[in-house]
């Protein structure tokens, strides 16, 4: 499975930009008006694509224009945390429901509106409310951050929630995805996380290095004056 875009110019540096990420993007982008980014908007809709330096400069121009508009949007985010409260790393979502993690009892998922658990288990934790879309037996609530310690798993509910605050107890959760499936690390290996938090960040700091790329790649197309081709990779 091809899950990489490879950006060439002959004579100059490749690129790659991982497809998850620019669909992310691209996500983002089509929420501020996909037909002002026509070729932004078809990266990654077929393999093989080839552009000539002027519609490279096209697509350069897009980008930059992408980046001014992705200011002021706030990507939700699922951020990693050492015992000690550093940052270990993130996970992005976007403007839907992302998976996170999933056993036949739970399911961890990362929203605009937190980090969403829905659990099979009757009765439910407190706070967790049966909605709409959710099978039967199954109920749901989001919370803003999540600790793991000696004596369990405890959730602190998003105000949208209501509550008095006080953490909630869960059951055991299935496994969040190791370092190696983080959007963004600054460990490697297998490190204790105590906790995981629900943020936004600045889709301009998300998506940086797919615009770094894309910039960095059409500019070439334009010194050089030969075409740019895309390909899976």
């Amino acid at each position: 499975m091809f899950d990489k875009l490879r950006f060439s110019v002959p004579g100059g540096t490749e690129h790659l930009i991982p497809f998850a990420h620019l669909s992310r993007m691209q996500e983002a982008v089509e929420l501020l008006g996909a037909e002002d980014f026509p070729l932004l908007m078809r990266l990654g809709a077929v393999d093989g694509l080839r552009l000539q330096p002027v519609r490279a400069g096209v697509l350069h121009d897009e980008a930059l224009r992408a980046s001014q508009r992705l200011v002021a949007h706030q990507v939700p985010t699922l951020t990693f945390h050492s015992p000690s409260g550093a940052a270990l790393g993130s996970l992005f979502g976007g403007q839907g429901e992302a998976d996170v993690a999933a056993s036949d009892s739970a399911r961890v998922s990362l929203t605009p509106r937190g980090i969403r658990i829905a659990l099979r288990q009757f009765p439910p934790p407190v706070g967790f409310r049966s909605t709409p879309g959710l099978e039967r037996g199954w109920f749901a609530c989001f919370f803003a951050s999540l600790r793991f310690g000696e004596d369990g798993i405890c959730g602190l509910r998003t105000p949208e929630m209501g509550g008095s605050g006080a953490p909630v107890l869960l059951p055991e959760l299935p496994k969040f995805p190791p370092v190696t499936r983080w959007h963004r690390a600054f460990v490697a290996g297998r490190p204790d996380v105590a906790e995981v938090r629900f943020a936004f960040t600045p889709a301009q700091d998300v998506f940086r290095d797919v615009l770094h790329a894309l910039t960095a790649a059409t500019q070439e197309s334009l010194r050089l004056k030969r075409a740019l081709e895309i390909h899976f990779e």
